[in-house]
């Protein structure tokens, strides 16, 4: 088994020198659910940036994204995501009206005094069509799945009819691709919690829940989701609070591991019933990455954690050339 590990700039949004300044309690900002621990935080950025020059590449934008997106959701001490995901549920028209067109701005804005544009999305996630390369699906933390039929020259939505909604992760069925599963969330910047995973069968006409699924304010992001390519009717997911096997076209969930922040999960090219799972503990002050041998059912230490308590974020990758080697790229 060989691995290499690459370090390299940081990967998490919020690993700033500011947060040294916050307790225990206040440092999770996936967590953020109340007046009190969002001023906490957003007095301990400002005071941090008071007498700093803002620099490109210091969290900066990314803070002032959270920022904007958390205050009014905490107004009251609301989750007003779930409170909109709840309503959709349980209306019986899911469907919008109008006729919508562009009016623009066309291209995003700049910041003033700078070369620096704003107000652009984020894209998470990719996925490809099993036998059309023109085709593929992308997934934004807050503005839902899209996709493209011609290399990415034009775009259409699939998800206006969900509220709320960001994208983390897509897996395409490799038999039938309309049946397409996503996560839902911001698995980055924490901006939006997640609903569980949805499934399609009708190429993104409708969407369904399925037995993965939470209320958004049991503050759950799910990571990762990977279709097991020879049974397309299994899944493994990766949240903040564990892995996951979905089972029978998703309609029945297991929790196969628990704990920690699991990022990122890879099969071996090889062999399905092999599953690498990177994840972060960042109270424990380290990363691991963790191995399945028998199809996710449970994992071990398959390398043993990695030493290193700047760490806080793996990215495994994996190819077919050498289903032995793996990649890990590491952060802090």
């Amino acid at each position: 088994m060989s691995v290499l590990i690459f370090l390299t700039a940081p990967l998490d949004s919020f690993a700033q020198a500011w947060l040294k300044n916050l307790s225990e309690q206040d440092l999770d900002l996936d967590d953020v659910k109340t007046v009190e621990q969002f001023k906490s935080i957003q007095k301990s950025f400002n005071a941090y940036w008071d007498s700093r020059d803002i620099e490109k590449g210091s969290g900066y934008k990314q803070f002032k994204r959270w920022e904007w997106m958390m205050e009014p959701r905490v107004a009251d001490n609301v989750n007003r995501n779930n409170l909109l995901w709840t309503e959709f549920l349980n209306s019986a028209k899911k469907t919008s009206e109008g006729n919508w067109i562009q009016l623009g701005p066309k291209s995003p804005p700049v910041s003033i005094g700078t070369s620096f544009t704003v107000g652009s999305g984020r894209i998470d996630c990719i996925a490809f069509h099993p036998d059309d390369p023109d085709i593929f699906w992308i997934g934004s933390p807050t503005g839902g799945l899209w996709k493209t039929i011609n290399g990415g020259s034009s775009w259409e939505t699939l998800t206006d009819n969900l509220p709320s909604i960001g994208i983390s992760d897509i897996a395409v069925h490799p038999e039938n691709p309309d049946i397409i599963y996503i996560a839902t969330g911001d698995r980055d910047a924490g901006e939006l919690y997640s609903a569980g995973v949805l499934r399609t069968s009708d190429g993104g006409l409708s969407w369904t829940p399925t037995a993965l699924s939470f209320s958004q304010d049991e503050l759950v992001y799910v990571y990762r989701l990977l279709i097991r390519p020879d049974k397309p009717d299994t899944l493994i997911a990766g949240t903040n609070e564990g892995i996951y096997l979905l089972s029978n076209d998703g309609t029945q969930k297991s929790k196969v591991q628990d704990g920690g922040r699991f990022k990122d999960l890879e099969f071996k090219p090889s062999d399905p019933d092999v599953i690498y799972a990177a994840n972060y503990n960042k109270y424990a002050g380290y990363a691991t990455i963790l191995k399945s041998t028998n199809g996710g059912q449970s994992f071990n230490l398959g390398f043993g954690a990695i030493v290193n308590t700047d760490i806080s974020r793996i990215e495994l990758a994996v190819t077919p050339a050498n289903p032995d080697l793996i990649y890990a790229l590491c952060a802090d």
